[in-house]
């Protein structure tokens, strides 16, 4: 009877050990992250600066309602910011947002030219 509980104790060690394994190797959110007041604060003085990189994640955030209240119209101004520098995911999100009419008018010929 000991040995049955000794390896499924092992067993049961060996299972959260993989899942540690992934979570930590291949960067697997355990938790849903949440941006802080400091992290939108320093995002957006970097987008302020003209850092494209900057521009594109606080798009995302005002998209998405992460940190910020969601605000389609302030992500699509940061998205173009970016986009205008060549920053590609800037120009693929844009294109979406034409595509279906997501905070901006539906509008094929300007999805294509983002895209």
């Amino acid at each position: 009877m000991e040995k049955v509980k000794v390896a499924s104790a092992a067993g049961r060690s060996l299972q959260l050990g993989g899942i540690l394994f992934l979570v930590i190797v291949l960067g697997i959110p355990v938790f849903p992250a949440t941006a802080s007041s400091a992290d939108i604060s320093e995002l957006t003085e970097r987008a302020n600066k003209g850092e494209a990189e900057a521009q594109t994640a606080l798009a995302d955030r005002y998209r998405n309602g992460d940190g910020v209240p969601k605000n389609i119209s302030e992500a699509e101004r940061w998205y173009r910011k970016a986009a205008d520098q060549g920053m590609v995911d800037a120009q693929s999100t844009l294109g979406k947002m034409y595509r279906d009419g997501e905070g901006v008018p539906q509008n094929s010929a300007e999805a294509v030219k983002w895209y």
